[in-house]
């Protein structure tokens, strides 16, 4: 199971979101795995059709880090 660790806005709209875990000892990897993509949300609201950069990396220790990273529309600092 993965738990939110971090949420964050920026004024310009950004947001980042932390997920963390572990893997039972049997399902381990021998070597660290890497793996970005991009997720669009679905689900009915004012983020549908929105798009995430994902990345998600799994140690060889079993633990795991989501992180999620959504471009914002606002209007912040330059």
């Amino acid at each position: 199971m993965l738990k939110q660790v971090k949420f964050v806005i920026t004024p310009s709209g950004n947001s980042t979101s932390v997920l963390t875990g572990m893997l039972p000892a049997n399902q381990r990897p021998a070597q660290r795995i890497v793996f970005n993509s991009t997720h669009t949300e679905t689900v009915d609201g004012p983020t549908k059709g929105r798009v995430y950069d994902t990345v998600a990396v799994t140690e060889t220790d079993g633990s795991i880090t989501y992180t999620g990273t959504l471009k914002g529309k606002g209007k912040g600092k330059k």
